[in-house]
């Protein structure tokens, strides 16, 4: 990459001709047979589907919505707030959280194409995607110098290799693959030319594009940069220090703030999340890396949305680098750097801005490995023999030792491509036949092998079957009865029998008002409120699957359906406070008996004081009673619930070290033995639950041996910080009829765990109808209507018969502004993750409008940029002109 830039006369139109056949060939040969054949997406895997694939729908979607402002309603009003994004939610700052698909051309596509297409489109997004990846690389190259047939086989190694498969998973990512090639190309050239438009105008797209990512370039190319000054500067080539530094500080700046304002909301956000803040143990060494050297020629999954494996040509290219000492240090250095680099979590944990150590910088590497294929692709044929049995050599030894620890077929495969290449080298050596296509399909054969191991014995498996999306989002069994729901002043839930089933994210697309959100940059007292509500959901924080049913909870956040799995008596109950309206195969569909809203009144409130001090159970009893505010004064909760004492029984494959901890050998079980009781709701409260590894955890009430009714939660490791959040859970079962007289944890993962306490709480059908009668004789909510009309605002027409609290079971954000009759009022932080505004006596009418704070600020500072760097750029031009008329 230091080499400087040089001219020929051979057409870069010629080169990408090459390039593009070369691709249709290698698609057609090592990718499309191992999707078709089984009718599978290019896509799968829950980001696949309910993120990536429903962004893209969604983008659409927003898109025609915009549009719709413009030209039917005649008002320019950008969608800023939509209730059917979770519990309702900022489309601007939640879909661009690694990457934003509202900024992703691809994406608009889908504005334009018929939902029973879509599918097929996004497929075809997918393919034109990894096209462009290598087209990009191949420019790069070009660029680079290397020009004709060494170019095109770079592009090869780059596009086909399971580093950029991670594109089968998260789609977005390929965005980088495309774009860094062109940035690493424009820096050079601002470097070695003093060209500065081509690097702002690259800085710019990757920003608009991601600004995760955008921070991993820059720091790459800061990284890159300081190497090749020391490299220059100890060839005595370097030019001064402090210009090179003011010419890439102010570009790169400028760049930056032209692409960055539409980014910049979803950026706060972010720091905000409490997650990032949390401590975390980072590591010295990452040994279970070291699994990646046995299968660097076929798929290794790093974890973190990290894939690793690459042609096994890039070996002998990197002998080949090596060979020469005197030549190439730069690349040495950054190929020998960037490799140990996976080995080191600190540096993973920088690149992922300091957080969980992450190897998804990847991206530049599988660069520099394409690169040094181009550079030593003319050499190939100087390989010598003693070389090619060393790489035979390390093949055996490595499949030996990979097979004996790992196990794995993708180890063999790896070890198999490398004796491939190289006797098939020493055979075109010996052999006077034209090296150019002999090499390119010598890199096609290992690129099969790669993503025979990549594809078909891993990635295939969890993509989509062809309408499987679709139908998971639109033809759900859970889902049968939203077609003919009407949620626009209340919600719909879901209780199947695992919370896995559930569509996440579809009503987005759908519309309907539901909790199913699964988006990495979530408002942040939404998801603190999951965690203090001891909500069992997915371990990620960020991955909503409902409220599992629990009374209290679905009435206070305005459920007016739940559709509730019926098909195994061992599922947990349909809620009290709700009856049978409709049914459908497994499931039946249940109303609120008394109505249910997203907005009401209270009387009453509390301090967050009290409602900390407090557990899951008693805080949902708190919440019914009175609402939560930051200044309000003390008082008692009424306390409608009983805590039942338990004994140790049975325990089965579990060693108990002390009061807190134990340890699973395989699977097993510890039995808490109550007094039998039935015909109440039974709860079971798990605080401070963890492990060193995944784990399952299923309590399940139990009479006598019979299991009578089971829920589980999935874990993970609590030294995975952003995905190990929860570990108080409250496991609500419903009403239990039939008699239950112990309480099973099952274990059904090996591991030590640590667990701080467990409670069982019971409420009697009484009690329950008590507390439900004193929450809807303060809610008022025939007295209460609220209008959300799809937009940007929500009003809401009241009549109170005293001071009262009105409460909105909407996200509270610092966008929302509110009004009373007219005149401002303020928003209040209510019940952790909601809005309340005071209210007096009398008929009132509220409005609230949302807008997405620092958007405009944002923009304005991208529109700026993009102006004055117009304007200097005309004046510059003008300017060079009248030099050029005067000489």
């Amino acid at each position: 990459m230091a080499t400087d830039i040089r001219t020929g006369n051979i057409s870069i139109k010629k080169i990408l001709a090459r390039y593009s056949l070369c691709f249709a060939v290698f698609f057609l040969i090592c990718v499309f047979p191992f999707f078709v054949i089984g009718k599978r997406n290019f896509f799968g895997g829950d980001d696949g589907i309910y993120q990536q694939y429903i962004y893209f729908l969604y983008t659409g979607k927003w898109i025609r919505e915009l549009f719709g402002n413009i030209f039917t309603r005649h008002v320019f009003e950008i969608p800023m707030w939509d209730m059917s994004i979770g519990m309702g939610a900022d489309p601007i700052i939640t879909l661009s959280s690694s990457v934003n698909p509202l900024t992703d051309p691809f994406c608009w596509i889908s504005a334009f194409v018929p939902l029973k297409y879509a599918e097929t489109v996004f497929n075809i997004v997918i393919t034109v995607k990894l096209y462009l990846s290598g087209l990009s690389f191949t420019y790069f190259a070009y660029g680079r110098g290397h020009k004709g047939m060494s170019a095109v086989a770079g592009a090869m190694v780059y596009t086909f290799s399971s580093i950029i498969f991670i594109g089968f998973y998260q789609v977005f990512f390929l965005n980088a693959f495309i774009l860094f090639p062109l940035l690493m190309l424009a820096a050079c050239m601002l470097w070695e030319l003093k060209k500065h438009r081509a690097y702002a105008a690259a800085l710019m797209c990757c920003a608009a594009y991601s600004f995760y990512f955008t921070y991993m370039m820059v720091l790459l190319l800061v990284i890159y940069c300081v190497i090749r000054y020391i490299c220059e500067w100890r060839e005595k080539k370097a030019e001064r220090l402090l210009p090179l530094i003011i010419r890439y500080v102010i570009w790169t700046s400028v760049g930056i703030a032209m692409g960055i304002g539409i980014q910049i909301p979803s950026m706060l956000n972010v720091a905000g999340l409490k997650r990032m803040n949390s401590a975390r143990n980072i590591s010295l060494i990452a040994t279970d890396n070291l699994e990646m050297i046995f299968k660097s020629f076929s798929y290794y999954n790093i974890g973190t949305d990290s894939f690793w494996g690459f042609s096994s040509v890039v070996l002998i290219a990197v002998l080949l680098l090596f060979a020469e000492k005197k030549k190439d240090l730069l690349i040495k250095i950054l190929f020998v750097l960037y490799s140990v680099s996976f080995f080191l979590p600190v540096v993973g944990s920088l690149f992922n801005g300091m957080n969980t150590p992450s190897c998804r910088y990847i991206f530049g590497y599988i660069l520099l490995l394409s690169y040094i294929v181009s550079m030593t692709f003319d050499r190939f044929s100087k390989i010598s023999s003693r070389t090619l049995l060393i790489v035979i050599g390390i093949a055996v030894f490595t499949c030996a030792v990979g097979v004996i620890v790992f196990g794995d077929k993708n180890v063999i495969i790896s070890s198999l491509s490398l004796v491939i290449v190289a006797v098939t080298i020493f055979l075109i050596n010996k052999k006077d036949i034209a090296k150019d296509i002999a090499w390119l399909s010598l890199i096609l054969a290992s690129c099969f092998l790669m993503c025979f191991s990549a594809l078909k014995l891993n990635i295939r498996n969890a993509a989509s079957t062809w309408g499987q999306p679709q139908d998971l989002m639109f033809h759900s069994a859970v889902d049968v009865f939203t077609d003919d729901l009407d949620t626009s002043g209340s919600r719909y839930d879901r209780l199947p029998y695992a919370y896995v089933d559930v569509p996440v994210n579809s009503t987005m697309i759908t519309g309907v008002q539901s909790f199913d959100s699964y988006n990495s940059n979530i408002n942040t007292y939404i998801d603190q409120y999951f965690i203090d509500m001891g909500i069992v959901s997915n371990s990620l924080g960020v991955y909503q699957c409902g409220l599992r049913g629990r009374d209290y909870l679905e009435v206070l956040n305005g459920t007016e359906y739940v559709s509730v799995f019926e098909g195994n008596t061992k599922a947990v109950s349909a809620p009290y406070a709700y009856e049978a309206a409709s049914q459908s195969g497994d499931y039946t569909l249940y109303q609120s008996s008394n109505g249910a809203s997203i907005a009401y009144l209270y009387d009453d409130a509390v301090p967050y004081s009290m409602f900390e001090g407090l557990d899951p159970m008693e805080r949902e009893e708190l919440m019914m009673q009175a609402c939560v505010l930051e200044d309000a004064a003390p008082r008692e909760m009424v306390r409608g619930f009983d805590e039942i004492g338990f004994t140790l029984g049975e325990v089965s494959g579990v060693e108990i070290i002390d009061d807190r901890t134990f340890s699973v050998s395989e699977s097993g079980y510890i039995t808490l033995d109550i007094d039998q009781l039935e015909g109440r709701e039974v709860n079971v409260l798990i605080s401070g639950i963890h492990s060193d590894a995944f784990f399952l955890v299923m309590p399940q009430l139990m009479n006598g041996q019979e299991i009578v009714k089971t829920d589980f939660f999935a874990g993970v490791s609590d030294q995975d910080i952003y995905y190990h959040w929860k570990d108080t859970l409250l496991f609500s079962y419903g009403v239990v009829e039939e008699p239950v007289d112990s309480i099973r944890l099952c274990f059904n993962t090996p591991g030590n765990y640590s667990l701080e306490s467990v409670k069982i709480y019971t409420r009697t059908p009484e009690q329950i109808d008590a507390t439900l009668e004193s929450f809807y004789s303060h809610a008022d909510i025939a007295d209460v209507q609220y209008c959300y009309n799809g937009r940007n605002d929500i009003t809401v027409d009241l009549t109170a018969d005293s001071d009262k609290y009105l409460y909105l079971a909407v996200p509270y954000s610092n966008g929302w502004s509110a009004t009373v009759d007219g005149d401002p009022a303020e928003i209040l932080r209510a019940n952790g993750a909601f809005m309340a505004i005071p209210v007096k006596s009398g008929e009132h009418s509220v409005r609230l409008t949302y807008s997405t704070q620092y958007l405009k600020e944002g923009m304005l500072l991208s529109i700026v940029t993009i102006v004055s760097v117009m304007v200097y750029e005309t004046v510059s031009t003008r300017k060079s002109s009248k030099l050029s008329t005067k000489k």
